[in-house]
């Protein structure tokens, strides 16, 4: 077993327990509360250009929660996908967030199926032990297959590397957003950083045009 992959293990084993705990809720997901989370989640769909007829990819949906809040944010007339390697967040997911057009995969990044869009929110922040440069490294090879997977844009969000040092916790990810920045316009000439949403984090959108 690769160090990532042991790492991606306990990453689903600590949601598991998160979602058991707590429920379906955002403590179940580790956000601190529905604020947070869903400003995040509404950050990361800024990459969805139109609110009808699209088909989305949610990579580490949790219990679904995006499905819903897209449909309360006014966008119809689309097909999500939500995928998660935690087995305890698919059947929270499918619980209570089942619905017609809705579907809720346990897998990961290998398992992605092409949709206009690909969003995840909060996927990399837990190192879980892993080296951090083997960590970027699993997130560059992330991005590269959230862009394939997306006929029209992705997004992701990040911890930041300027957040507040006296915060910061050696077990999380905190990248430089211009290095992921960077690596993004490898991929794409079309890319936007956001980190002004009054959270220490960024997100990141890398379009086809």
């Amino acid at each position: 077993m690769t160090l990532k992959t042991d790492a991606l293990a306990q990453t689903a084993a600590f949601f598991d327990s998160k979602i058991e705990a707590h429920g379906a809720t955002p403590e179940g997901l580790d956000w601190n509360g529905r604020d947070a989370q869903e400003m995040r989640l509404r950050q990361v769909i800024k990459a969805v250009d139109r609110t009808s007829q699209f088909s989305i990819n949610d990579v580490g949906c949790g219990y679904g929660h995006l499905a819903a809040l897209l449909e309360s944010d006014g966008y119809q007339d689309f097909d999500y996908t939500g995928y998660d390697i935690a087995p305890k967040m698919i059947e929270a997911a499918e619980a209570t967030n089942a619905g017609p057009r809705r579907r809720f995969v346990q897998g990961g990044i290998s398992d992605l199926q092409q949709a206009d869009f690909t969003v995840a929110s909060g996927v990399f922040n837990k190192l879980m032990g892993s080296d951090p440069q083997d960590w970027q490294n699993h997130v560059e090879s992330s991005l590269k297959a959230f862009f394939e997977a997306s006929t029209e844009a992705c997004s992701s969000n990040f911890l930041t590397a300027y957040s507040d040092p006296k915060r910061m916790r050696e077990d999380l990810y905190y990248p430089d957003p211009r290095e992921i920045f960077d690596y993004c316009m490898s991929l794409t000439p079309w890319v936007s950083v956001h980190h002004d949403y009054g959270l220490y984090d960024f997100t990141v959108i890398m379009r086809r045009l």
